[in-house]
């Protein structure tokens, strides 16, 4: 059995203890082979000998002394270290284990040894916490790169423990140290001198950090650094380069990637792929197997940290990252015709796998004097951004290119512009969104761009739904529609037939609303563009379940959450909070409540400006099961959304069951303010329901009449 792994991963250490424990077994003799110290291949069964305390004997080989040392007796040989004389250990394992029948050898390589029999074990890293949630600090411990970091710190400075302080940055090490254990316990070593958030803050400088490991220890794991020169220095000169080379990929890259940002100087574009197949034999790449995306590959953090210290010393650097920058924008500008029709799904998966590379390249571009392949890579990547609610990201990204490029071409500023008017609209501030599509809209009418000028039209009636006129906001909608007819444009005709529809629907005009969302299915179907229906299955949805007809609303509420995925967190988060609105209307609670807590769930994680809906929603079938504390605490969340018309009747009406009879009035009152501006005729209803229900509980009948 051969034991790989990446530098310090504990390969040694692990064949140690198969050695330990096979002596505590009873199960023959155990023998230990360093090879590290041995420079010449030659040596190697002399090391071997040394290790087995066979001495040479006249007339006889060193390789045929321990053959027959052992003999037919049960023997563990561990051969540690074998990578530098690889083909020497070959030579001797195979002759011994010809010869020995009871005889089992575990090595330790980068490299397995391609021996007839042979079984490979790649020892993994330790298993780090996540890094989207912090657990508590009890069930850190559950997690072993943790559990390691806390037995070497406290066995260097009693008394250290995991506490709430601590953890957040000891989860910090572990992650950014890939759960390499020889880094962590290097790491460690520093709590006498350093805090585990200084550690933490020291990681971008980790060679300089990880250093003064125990002297007991060969040289090559006395420091983070010196155990991954040992295995650079044994790379050819065309694995050196490709290595160093792979360090401007992150968060993984494919063997296109590979090939287009590597090759030449030392890698020919026909070896890239034999290149690669070798660091990764040599555990200095991870070869991963996705479901959809193919095989990916990536370089752990510390390893891809050290890469790019030797990308800088060879001084080629800028001409990787614009080669890697070039690579990106090209694939973006591949993907961006597809993302609104059959093939979407593919390129959608795609740019979601290559999101940090795409990141990186932009930001690249903006720092080193590409503002127009900033520009160009961030307007071809809006409806990524816009599909997968990265809002946040994708708005500061497009508003940082759109400053830098000035001068660029009138269609790439058009298509920047208008992009960060459309996620400055999905991340909640559509009246920050209105002056960015108005400039996006000027360009596109001096160019005389008709699709542009309806998908600037389309979003500013969408922003008009916050605060403008209704007519003001159909007139911009209607617009958008006819020139998206003209241009063939059925993504902005099928979003543009949505909105309307949505904007007739919350003003329960449901006769109105119901053939706009007919129509939007009608057109986004033939156009096999996902994200069209799924805006048709919301909204005609809404209407069913408003109307009574709960048969159609479940069909087009389930059909919209499998057509969301995992790819739309935002869309099925809606067609959640409607399933579950449903399931409360024919009084199944707890049905309605998961639903609910999923829809919450969904639409807070991706920042969605609708998580009022859903929040208070979900408070009122707190309020119905009479848990009163978990209903104040959904809509004390809620209220300070920008649309909590419903929020706030339902902590009114909170309000009003405990008596506050004043602060409910306050909060009806503005509910029915922001429900008139808004044409909200369901809305308002409720608020003067409300209020009308204070007055009567008060004793003014006639006022709560009225």
């Amino acid at each position: 059995m051969t034991l790989t792994g990446a530098p310090g991963v504990g390969k040694s250490r692990l064949a140690l203890e198969l050695a330990r424990e096979a002596a505590e077994d009873d199960a023959g003799e155990a023998s230990l082979a360093e090879l590290a110290p041995v420079r010449d291949g030659a040596l190697v069964p002399a090391a071997v000998a040394a290790a087995l305390s066979v001495r040479e004997v006249p007339g006889m080989s060193f390789a045929d002394a321990v053959a027959t040392c052992i003999g037919e007796r049960p023997w563990l040989l561990v051969m540690d270290n074998c990578e530098h004389v690889l083909e020497a250990c070959v030579e001797l394992v195979d002759v011994l284990l010809a010869t020995c029948p009871g005889l089992r050898v575990v090595a330790t390589s980068r490299e397995p040894l391609q021996l007839d029999g042979e079984k490979v074990w790649q020892v993994p890293t330790l298993l780090t916490p996540p890094q989207a949630e912090q657990p508590a600090v009890e069930a850190l411990l559950d997690y072993a790169s943790v559990r390691l970091f806390v037995e070497r710190a406290a066995g260097i400075e009693p008394g250290f423990a995991l506490n709430g302080y601590v953890a957040p940055a000891v989860a910090e090490i572990c992650r950014r140290l890939d759960g390499i254990p020889l880094a962590i316990e290097l790491a460690a070593a520093r709590t006498p001198l350093l805090t585990p958030a200084e550690i933490a803050r020291r990681l971008d400088h980790r060679f300089d950090l990880l250093t003064g490991g125990s002297s007991g220890l060969l040289s090559h794991h006395q420091t983070l650094e010196s155990a991954l020169d040992w295995s650079h220095e044994l790379l050819s000169r065309g694995e050196r380069a490709l290595f160093r080379r792979l360090s401007v990929f992150l968060g993984g890259f494919d063997l296109e990637g590979c090939a287009a940002v590597c090759s030449g100087a030392g890698v020919e574009d026909s070896k890239v792929f034999t290149v690669l197949e070798a660091l990764v034999a040599k555990s200095l790449v991870v070869a991963e197997r996705g479901d959809e995306s193919g095989v990916r590959y990536r370089l752990l953090e510390t390893l891809r940290a050290f890469a790019s210290e030797r990308l800088e010393e060879a001084g080629e650097t800028r001409e990787r990252r614009e080669s890697h920058a070039r690579f990106y924008l090209h694939l973006a500008e591949r993907a961006e015709p597809d993302l609104t029709g059959p093939d979407q799904q593919r390129w959608f998966t795609c740019l979601e796998a290559e999101r940090a590379n795409l990141g990186s390249a932009l930001e690249w571009s903006l720092g080193h004097g590409r503002s127009e392949w900033a520009l160009r890579l961030a307007g071809a990547l809006v409806l990524f951004w816009r599909v997968r609610c990265h809002f946040s990201e994708g708005r500061d990204l497009l508003r940082a290119a759109v400053a830098a490029a000035n001068g660029a071409a009138p269609r790439v500023r058009f298509k920047a512009l208008w992009g960060a008017g459309f996620l400055t609209l999905m991340a909640g501030d559509p009246g920050g969104a209105i002056g960015l599509l108005e400039e996006s809209l000027t360009l596109a009418q001096a160019s005389g761009d008709l699709q542009g000028t309806a998908r600037s039209l389309l979003l500013l009636g969408n922003c008009s739904q916050f605060g403008g006129p209704a007519g003001r906001t159909f007139e911009l909608l209607d617009q958008s529609a006819a020139l998206a007819r003209e241009a063939g444009d059925a993504w902005c005709l099928s979003h543009a037939l949505a909105v309307k529809g949505f904007g007739y629907a919350n003003s329960d005009y449901l006769h109105a609303a119901r053939p706009l969302f007919e129509e939007c299915l009608v057109v986004a179907r033939e156009a096999q563009d996902a994200e069209g229906l799924r805006a048709g299955l919301l909204g005609l949805g809404s209407v069913a379940l408003s109307q009574g007809d709960w048969v159609l609303a479940q069909s087009l509420s389930e059909e919209a959450v499998s057509s969301a995925g995992e790819g739309d967190p935002y869309v099925k988060g809606i067609a959640l909070e409607n399933l579950g609105k449903l399931a409360v209307g024919q009084g199944e609670y707890a049905r309605g409540r998961e639903f609910l807590d999923e829809a919450v769930t969904l639409t807070r994680e991706v920042g969605a400006e609708g998580l009022a809906e859903p929040l208070a929603a979900r408070a009122r079938v707190a309020r119905v099961e009479g848990d009163r504390s978990q209903a104040r605490q959904l809509l004390e969340e809620a209220l300070p959304l920008t649309r909590s018309g419903a929020a706030r009747i339902e902590m009114g009406e909170l309000l009003a069951q405990e008596g506050k009879t004043s602060a409910a009035r306050r909060l009806f009152e503005e509910a029915l303010e922001r429900a008139r501006a808004r044409d909200n005729r369901g809305q308002s209803a409720r608020a003067l329901h409300g209020l009308g229900e204070l007055e009567r509980a008060a004793g003014e009948i006639e006022r709560a009449a009225i």
